[in-house]
């Protein structure tokens, strides 16, 4: 039928039903579009995952090629630091005790500014802020701005001194307990860490944790064998050499090399006289001694 033939009525149905199927075709198009969307996203999702996989498989690769862990720090500090595309990275021990924490590793990237290029491994710093340490116990990582009104000004001096816009603290743990830290320094800009950067941050800090656990037992068990050896050597003198005189010179030069002490004293207990008297003497001191 011609349209001047037809009708206004059926005009009228079939605008109406001709809108109804671009309505149709638009929807499907905003649904195409979402679609394709969600696969980017989630092609983008499975990258940022494998990625994720790739680099903590490889920070356990660097933990479990050598026993040498200033070796390990040093390599997963520039594996931090170059995943994330950080001006620099920091691995820090802790003491309690002390209130300080102490620089074990780190790794300055060639975008670095001039003034965080200057080394700070062995450093040790007091822990200024009183909340340094309860912030670190109490989550996982913290953010600080140099531009952050409320940060404390013993550090943004010492972000100042040394260029940093943004700093990353993440915590290592050893069986929830606090063992150090890791710095993520960034001088370029003031930066917002990705959730998904903190995350892989926070995957790396447990390996490294890890790789600090495996050197305290390694070192625990090194210190044993020592001990035991130096029972089995003592033994052996004690049952070679009768003369006193002799045998304590060479018990004290043994515990000395052994421990690698800088200094290694023996006294005895005179108990008439109520007095302790040197017998023997081994390292350092050993032109004070009085014979």
């Amino acid at each position: 039928m011609k349209d001047q033939d037809k009708t206004k009525e059926q005009l009228i149905n079939e605008l109406v039903e001709l809108r109804q199927r671009v309505t149709k075709l638009e929807a499907a198009d905003t649904e195409r579009k979402r679609a394709e969307e969600a696969l980017l996203r989630a092609k983008a999702e499975a990258q940022r995952r494998l990625q994720e996989q790739i680099v903590l498989r490889d920070a356990g690769a660097v933990i479990s090629s050598t026993l040498d862990l200033e070796t390990v720090l040093n390599r997963i500090a520039e594996q931090m630091g170059r995943t994330v595309d950080a001006t620099s990275a920091y691995i820090c021990s802790h003491d309690q005790e002390t209130m300080t924490y102490t620089v074990l590793a780190e790794y300055i990237s060639p975008q670095a500014c001039v003034q965080e290029c200057v080394s700070d491994l062995g450093a040790t710093y007091e822990e200024d802020d009183p909340k340094f340490p309860e912030i670190m116990q109490a989550g996982q990582h913290f953010i600080s701005f140099i531009d952050d009104p409320d940060l404390p000004e013993s550090e943004r001096a010492h972000m100042r001194e040394y260029g940093a816009q943004t700093v990353l603290y993440i915590t290592l743990r050893i069986k929830g307990q606090l063992v150090g830290h890791t710095e993520l320094w960034e001088s370029r800009r003031r930066r917002e860490f990705t959730s998904g950067e903190i995350a892989l941050c926070q995957g790396i800090a447990q390996q490294t944790a890890i790789a600090l656990e495996n050197a305290r037992l390694f070192e625990e068990e090194k210190r044993r064998a020592t001990q035991l050896a130096l029972i089995n050597e003592v033994g052996e003198k004690a049952a070679s050499i009768l003369d006193l005189d002799r045998l304590m010179p060479e018990v004290t030069r043994s515990i000395q090399e052994r421990f690698n002490y800088y200094n290694v004293a023996l006294f005895l207990l005179d108990e008439e006289c109520r007095e302790v008297a040197m017998q023997a003497v081994a390292g350092g001191f050993e032109h004070m001694a009085p014979w």
